[in-house]
């Protein structure tokens, strides 16, 4: 158990952290320090080496230069175990929790209350679970697979394990990703409340207001090193956009004005059985349709049955004026539909495998011949792909699972571009990069309707919404209920829509 370190207190010093990768240097001798009682963000492009400095943190990496101080006493870390046993947790982005464990088990595993006899003593292990979700004002069926719970849920699972170990340093990393807004709410109480009691808090974000709303301080990293370390109430986002990519910002939202071609797909009457009801739009040359709507409007659903991921029940699809059935995201590939879905690591790579393997695999049989890749060409064009995408990678035959959130939605997007599609389908394609990826993202947009594509956009981000796409179309209990030019409409009306399934009465004349 370690005593609440007071405010004045440094509790976290790291000096002078270098970190080597075959061919990339990840960290530039860093220096960072977490006062008790403190918020301190860390911010940065994918990339910047913000991950890799946690890692070293918290013993998954030893750093190949530099010391880290915990209390003012240099600590030599050896393993993750050792991090936690001095007060370091770490909530990391993708959660780490065993489906069908339920919740106690989950807050416990690994730490267990046993006997004399090695036996877990399993009504003392529910008691704890209770009083540490009580601390949190959480309510849990305690003995409920985790897997049925929401993200939300899940997320406090987590941190009551974290808190199982009393830190004096709380590490989150991209906390926010997958939460609702009234979930945003809740976790910033509960991080005052952890702050109030002494704790140092490392809040990695990639989203400027929630830095600006929570914490003290911001360090801002660029390729590997420590740009800049500011107190938020002396800087603006403009500003610290600015520091983590290098550069004035002066068109955050890149998009060219291109001539509508030919319809590419059309859909009418469209319905799942079950949420998605008489959806009809189409998708041209050149054009991005943007879907809209907030959780459980049943814009995953329909994103997932044009992906052929979720079986048609009712209406009709065209490809080029053909009728067309897909029954799975194969067939749908077959006919020029690609998805880049939400979950990028889940559903949208191999992790195991190369950025080449995962970049080509969509389209594998460009390159094969008598059963044999043509490895050659195979080679070509994924190096061609990571200098075109800006990949940061130190090679082709680097493991995907290595590199940053925003540099694996590249490599999701490479395999769509390489399977040749005409329409792709982005699901949140931004969520959980930085701003600085998101950019280059939307050039990539560009870049595919330039090409003669045409794009379907689902985004919960309506200024993402607004400047990139050409029409837009909200989505509340499974049906369209607005459907605009882009240029016709604003967020006070998407959100409307998207809330109440209609504008209100002092909109209408």
């Amino acid at each position: 158990m370690h005593d609440p370190p007071s405010t004045e207190q440094r509790v976290l010093a790291m000096h002078n952290i270098s970190k080597d990768f075959p061919g990339v240097r990840a960290l530039d001798h860093v220096d960072f320090s977490l006062h008790g009682g403190e918020i301190h963000a860390l911010v940065g492009e994918n990339g910047a080496g913000k991950s890799t400095l946690i890692k070293v943190l918290t013993g998954i990496y030893a750093c190949d230069e530099g010391c880290i101080e915990l209390d003012g006493r240099e600590v030599h870390v050896r393993s993750t175990r050792q991090m936690q046993d001095l007060g370091v947790a770490c909530i990391y982005q993708e959660l780490n929790l065993i489906p069908h464990f339920d919740v106690a088990q989950n807050i416990f595993l690994g730490a267990e209350p046993r006997g004399k006899l090695g036996l877990v003593r399993w009504s003392e292990m529910y008691r704890e679970a209770e009083r540490l979700l009580g601390t949190l004002g959480v309510s849990l069926d305690l003995r409920v697979p985790v897997r049925k719970l929401g993200f939300g849920q899940r997320q406090m699972v987590i941190i009551a394990r974290a808190l199982l170990h009393n830190p004096t340093i709380f590490v989150l990393d991209e906390p926010t990703a997958m939460l609702t807004r009234a979930e945003i709410g809740y976790l910033f109480g509960l991080l005052e409340r952890l702050k109030e009691q002494g704790v140092g808090i490392l809040y990695i974000s990639h989203r400027m207001e929630e830095v600006f709303e929570i914490a003290d301080r911001v360090t801002v990293m660029r390729d590997g090193k420590n740009v800049a370390s500011l107190q938020v109430a002396e800087t603006n986002p403009d500003q610290v956009i600015s520091l983590m990519v290098g550069r004035q910002l002066d068109d955050m939202f890149p998009k060219t004005d291109l001539e509508i071609g030919p319809q590419l797909l059309a859909v009418g009457g469209m319905g799942d059985g079950a949420l998605v009801q008489d959806v009809s739009f189409e998708v041209r040359a050149g054009q991005v349709v943007g879907i809209y709507g907030v959780l459980g409007s049943g814009t995953a659903e329909l994103a997932g049955m044009l992906a052929g991921d979720r079986p048609l029940a009712a209406g009709k699809m065209l490809v080029r004026g053909e009728p067309t059935t897909f029954r799975s995201p194969h067939h749908a590939l077959r006919d020029g539909i690609a998805l880049i879905p939400k979950d990028r690591r889940d559903e949208g790579l191999v992790l195991s495998f190369t950025v080449r393997e995962n970049m080509t695999l969509a389209g594998l049989g460009r390159w094969v011949s008598a059963g044999l890749i043509r490895s050659r060409e195979e080679k070509a064009v994924t190096r061609d792909q990571i200098e075109a995408l800006n990949v940061r990678t130190y090679g082709a035959e680097q493991v995907v699972q290595e590199l940053s959130g925003g540099n694996q939605q590249k490599v999701v997007i490479a395999k769509a571009m390489l399977s040749q599609a005409q329409v792709y389908v982005f699901d949140e394609p931004t969520r959980g990069v930085d701003v600085g990826a998101k950019i280059e993202i939307y050039r990539l947009i560009s870049r595919l309707l330039q090409g003669g594509a045409g794009v379907i956009l689902f985004s919960s981000e309506l200024p993402e919404i607004l400047h990139i796409t050409d029409r837009v179309m909200v989505m509340f209990r499974g049906r369209m209920v607005l459907d605009k030019l882009t240029q016709q409409t604003d967020a006070d009306e998407l959100l409307m829509y998207a809330l109440k399934g209609e504008a209100s009465e002092t909109d209408v004349s």
